[in-house]
């Protein structure tokens, strides 16, 4: 159960965009509470790094993205202003953070365009661009399981409704 929704986890477009999304910036918003209300020698702040990951890994859209790196950046910046240490200290602190963050999102960004690419180049072949036999096969498994469950033609269940009608 937990490695499967690990693996639901780590793999783009398993999870829906607008779930995670929504959830990633109710755990931001929650970090930034909890960074808060904890002591100074408590680092929370590394926990923004999870919501972030989500985020760049099950969107599509940029925007989005870019969303939740500029209110995971504000609210860095906020926790640090609250935490009363030496400018220097801050600015250090603050830059060595943001570079962090920022990372995050071009690797994680990285690793689902890469994944994507890796699916189409797994079912279809480089030249043509057509689907080789992989994908008619599990195309063909899917559209058997659908017709199995809507009990049409193809699964052996259908009959003409002239022969319903007759029995």
């Amino acid at each position: 159960m937990a490695r499967s929704s690990i693996r639901r986890f780590a793999v783009p477009g398993r999870l829906g965009e607008r779930v995670v999304f929504i959830t990633s910036i109710v755990l931001i918003c929650g970090i930034y509470w909890l960074d808060i209300e904890t002591i100074v020698d408590v680092r929370v702040r590394i926990l923004y790094v999870f919501p972030l990951t989500a985020i760049a890994l099950h969107s599509q859209r940029m925007r989005r993205v870019l969303f939740g790196l500029a209110l995971t950046v504000f609210c860095e910046i906020a926790s640090l202003l609250s935490n009363h240490l030496s400018p220097a200290a801050t600015f250090i602190d603050g830059l060595i953070g943001i570079a962090g963050l920022s990372l995050v999102v071009v690797l994680a960004r990285a690793s689902r365009k890469h994944y994507l690419e890796t699916l189409v180049l797994a079912t279809s072949d480089p030249l043509t661009k057509l689907h080789n036999r992989r994908s008619f096969e599990s195309i063909g498994e899917m559209e058997l399981a659908r017709q199995r469950l809507r009990r049409d033609f193809l699964a052996g269940g259908y009959r003409p409704r002239w022969l319903q009608e007759i029995e």
